[in-house]
């Protein structure tokens, strides 16, 4: 995520004889949330089904269960990476909800 670095000019009006200095503060907002490029974003799915083939071949579990999808979505929708409007991680460029729900996948920046 990138950030940009505004100043603000915080000046409060003289109080009795005496005035203020202008205070100058600097504040980092975060820019809008931006997904990786297409070369890694393609990468990314191709490592996604092949861990996901590769589970499917040895006859290990593909799904969780709708508790765990469920937990999963709630800690992605409280993270700093979740763009809600189109459900996708600006880390990996992943659509959550799938990757929520298949076994083999975990969080790019570790929290599940």
């Amino acid at each position: 995520m990138s950030l940009r670095k505004i100043e603000i000019d915080f000046a409060a009006a003289p109080s009795s004889s005496r005035s203020r200095d202008v205070i100058k503060r600097s504040f980092i907002e975060p820019k809008e949330k931006t997904l990786p490029g297409k070369a890694e974003m393609a990468a990314n799915v191709s490592r996604s089904i092949g861990k996901t083939a590769k589970a499917f071949f040895s006859g290990k579990k593909i799904t969780v269960e709708h508790s765990l999808k469920d937990k999963r979505m709630k800690i992605c929708e409280g993270c700093a990476w979740f763009i809600k409007k189109s459900q996708r991680c600006a880390s990996c460029g992943c659509f959550v909800p799938l990757k929520a729900f298949l076994e083999e996948e975990s969080c790019p920046v570790g929290k599940w």
